[in-house]
């Protein structure tokens, strides 16, 4: 073989080499495709809309399903590993472990208005820095307090003016376990702030559309970074934020647009200070930050996983989210 037969070969089989490379790279390329087609088809990941540049919202992971008649409020403990949710048709508050297990559940039907525990219309629920659960009862204009485990402690005694009476709905808590309520009174739509020892502080609010008006106040939670109050206002289709003394501040979520609120139900705040609201009519969740602008929502109407059919409730603890999906008779969870 001559010196020139022996380059023709050589130059042949670099080319030889350079295809079967090229061929490789081109199976592996296909096989991450498929990779991520499979992953897409199978994951399951509900359509989500977010603002470009915006940090992404949270991923569905899974459901909870106890057996619910109306579920309505749900909170946790403050460690994370009790999930609590009023089960309102049902008159009981069942409680979960972190991993969705069923742990008992607690209330029953009330027998009179007297001091022994039971609910009739029970609907939001709120745990303060002690794991101490309170929940609201509008039909019997009360608010019960269970120790974690379940155990009746007491009603709640507002400690206010003569004559004082309520509608409690929303409850929640801010830093100083300082109980804040919304109440449904004819007339007196408005805010309660009670102190540790129950004695009303402040009130804020009544019935009307005007700035620092409500009809039918639902959720409220308090953002302990700036002791900012956000009220879902949800017959007037807004949250609404006031100061620690409150003041009013702004509106949320009338604007036109993916940022539009149609009938707010529940409000919780992360700790990176993001307002999550729950949008029953919209059948999503919008998050806005403390100054109101709109981020993302998640969630979209259906039955299917990461879909809603009239959320209600809503807690975060850590990167978990928690939505009660009232129809779908289920509670979601969502991780960032």
């Amino acid at each position: 073989m001559s010196i020139v037969d022996k380059e023709i070969e050589k130059e042949a089989l670099k080319a030889r080499k350079k295809k079967i490379k090229i061929l490789l790279g081109l199976v592996g390329l296909l096989a991450v495709i498929i990779a991520v087609v499979l992953f897409l088809i199978f994951n399951k990941k509900p359509v989500i809309n977010i603002i470009p540049g915006r940090v992404g919202p949270p991923a569905y992971t899974e459901s909870i399903y106890g057996d619910f008649n109306w579920p309505l409020g749900v909170a946790t403990s403050p460690d994370g590993g009790k999930i609590y949710v009023v089960d309102s048709n049902n008159r009981k508050v069942k409680m979960f472990d972190r991993n969705g297990n069923a742990q008992g559940d607690f209330g029953g039907e009330a027998k009179s208005s007297s001091k022994q525990p039971g609910f009739s219309n029970p609907l939001y629920i709120a745990v303060n820095s002690k794991g101490q659960v309170y929940v609201s009862d509008r039909t019997m204009s009360m608010v019960s307090i269970f120790d974690g485990n379940g155990k009746f402690i007491e009603r709640f005694t507002p400690r206010a003016e003569p004559g004082f009476s309520w509608s409690p709905l929303g409850v929640a808590f801010d830093d100083k376990d300082n109980l804040y309520v919304t109440d449904a009174t004819k007339g007196k739509h408005r805010v309660l702030i009670f102190d540790r020892n129950g004695y009303l502080k402040l009130q804020f609010g009544r019935e009307g559309i005007g700035n620092g008006e409500f009809s039918f106040p639902n959720g409220i939670a308090v953002d302990k970074k700036t002791g900012r109050i956000f009220v879902a206002d949800s017959n007037n289709a807004r949250v609404q934020s006031f100061d620690k003394k409150g003041k009013y501040i702004a509106t949320i979520g009338q604007a036109k647009g993916k940022s539009q609120l149609s009938h707010p139900l529940s409000i919780a705040i992360s700790d990176s200070g993001r307002v999550h609201v729950t949008d029953a009519f919209g059948h999503n969740v919008q998050v806005y930050d403390t100054n109101g602008k709109f981020l993302y929502n998640f969630g979209t109407f259906g039955v299917k996983e990461g879909q809603f059919m009239f959320p209600t409730g809503i807690a975060i603890n850590g990167n978990r989210v928690y939505v009660v999906d009232r129809e779908n008779k289920r509670v979601q969870i969502w991780e960032y």
